[in-house]
Order: structure tokens, then C-alpha cells, then sequence
């Protein structure tokens, strides 16, 4: 047994106690040092893992198939002017991709079979062969079988009408495209030939597909074109100019005799500033 006699603790000096607290503190801190080293490790580490995937898998640029086609990831791809952003289609295996998202298609081999069926553009319905349903497709056509565009002349509006050829049985206006689509009758159903090239398809909106994709210099619509006989400005397109009486549509200004020079056109901006 240990005496302890007056003035004597039995508590560890304070420079003990001190110096014990020092070495913890110093610990805990060591390990709190450790803790913030390691993610930081990691995140490193992660880095220049990303950097090697990324090095390892060079942009794959087109390579020309034949007119209008290119071979990207295995496919024969042609792009397709669909609304703001173009379509980049396989004409082999019908795989599609927006071209701002063409990288999609590595994943979808060409040897793969297509998907039985896609979707309308317009109401999302599935399970269909086209971009549009029969249904969407009927509501665009009757649209188009009325709607027609306006020009300016002067300060006056004109409605522009179908052009005089090819011969057809009636015409639609294709907005999006910005041309005038015929059609004919056959045994009481319209069959739509390709504005261009003639070619012939059972819908507008299979017309209206082939065009854009065919024959996109087209799609420009109306434009002012100065006619030195004339000197006037008239409103064109690549189908014709445009009376502005009428609003008919023909390929030969001299070809319309019953409008006076007065009547169907409006000063140019040149002779304006003259």
C-alpha cells in the first residue's frame, strides 16, 4: 500500500496529462488528414481513367458510299430533312439517329434487323411501317389541300396558286418544304408524284419525305428576282414566278399576256433609290 502524504495528487502530472492530450489531438488530426487525402486520390485516379477511355476511342468521321450515302459505324447512311434537326437513316437496316445524336447508331449493328414497327411523328402511335399513321397522314394531307401561301406585292397580299405544270388532277401545299405537291386520280384514289423527279408514292406525306431527302436545293421557297425586260421585281420560287393579279404561278413571265406590266409587278428597290 502506497501512503500518500500531504500536498501529494494522485493525479499524473500536468505536464503528463498535457502532453498525452497533445499526442491525441495530434492524432485525431493525422487521421482527419488521411480521410481528405483519399477522395481526393480517387477523384484523380478516376480522371485519368476517363482521360484513357476517351483517348482510346477516336470521332469517327463519314466515308462516302455513293451519291447521297455514307458508310458511319457499319451503316450506308443518308440524312433526311425532318423539321429543325435532319435525320441520319441506314438504307440497308432502316436504323435512324438525329444527327446531332449520329453516335447512337455504333451501338445498333447493320447486320441487326430493323424494329417491326415505329412510331408517327405526330401522335406518337406504335407499331406503324412509316413516320406517320394513316390517320395523322389523312389530317396533314387535308391541310395541305387547302392551305396556300401568301407574297407581298407592293402593300398588297397575294394568295400564290398551284403552277400551271406538271398536269394534275390538284395540288397541295407543303409548308415545310415550301412547294406546291400535285396529285392524280386513279380509280378514285390520289396518288402523289415527287414535284422533281415524278416519282410516285400512295401518300402526300411519303411524297413529301422522298422530296426533302431527294431534292433539299428545293426547299428554299420565295425569293425577289429582277426582270430586266421589265425592270421590275416579281416573287419566285424554284416552280415559277408569281403573278401578282392572280397569284398564279408560271415559268415565263411573257407567257402571261392579259396582265399589264402595271398589274403584276412592283418596282424594283433599285429603280426606288434611282
Amino acid at each position: 500500500m502506497t501512503v500518500q502524504g500531504p500536498g501529494i495528487s494522485a493525479e499524473p502530472p500536468r505536464e503528463d496529462r498535457e502532453g498525452g492530450a497533445v499526442e491525441e489531438a495530434e492524432e485525431e488530426v493525422l487521421e482527419e488528414e488521411e480521410l481528405v487525402e483519399e477522395p481526393q486520390l480517387r477523384l484523380e485516379e478516376e480522371a485519368e481513367a476517363e482521360e484513357e477511355v476517351v483517348a482510346a476511342e477516336p470521332a469517327a468521321s463519314p466515308e462516302p458510299a455513293r451519291p447521297g450515302v455514307y458508310r458511319l459505324f457499319g451503316h450506308e447512311l443518308e440524312e433526311v430533312a425532318e423539321g429543325e434537326v435532319s435525320v441520319l437513316r441506314c438504307v440497308r437496316c432502316g436504323a435512324e439517329a438525329p444527327l446531332t445524336e449520329a453516335a447512337a447508331l455504333r451501338e445498333r449493328p447493320c447486320n441487326t434487323n430493323a424494329p417491326s414497327g415505329g412510331f408517327c411523328r405526330v401522335c406518337g402511335k406504335t407499331g406503324i411501317s412509316s413516320n406517320y399513321c394513316d390517320e395523322c397522314a389523312k389530317s396533314l394531307e387535308d391541310y395541305a389541300l387547302v392551305a396556300r401561301p401568301l407574297v407581298e406585292y407592293g402593300r398588297r397580299a397575294v394568295k400564290v396558286l398551284p403552277p400551271e405544270s406538271p398536269p394534275a388532277d390538284g395540288w397541295a401545299w407543303v409548308g415545310t418544304h415550301k412547294t406546291f405537291f400535285p396529285y392524280l386520280m386513279r380509280e378514285g384514289v390520289r396518288v402523289w408524284p415527287c414535284p422533281a423527279c415524278g416519282r410516285e408514292f400512295p401518300r402526300m406525306v411519303d411524297a413529301m419525305e422522298h422530296f426533302g431527302s431527294a431534292h433539299p436545293e428545293r426547299t428554299g421557297g420565295f425569293e425577289r428576282e429582277f426582270d430586266a425586260k421589265t425592270g421590275m421585281d416579281y416573287w419566285r420560287s424554284w416552280q415559277g414566278y408569281v403573278c401578282p393579279r392572280c397569284g398564279g404561278m408560271v415559268t415565263d413571265l411573257s407567257s402571261t399576256d392579259a396582265v399589264t406590266r402595271d398589274e403584276r409587278a412592283v418596282p424594283s428597290q433599285d429603280s426606288d433609290r434611282s
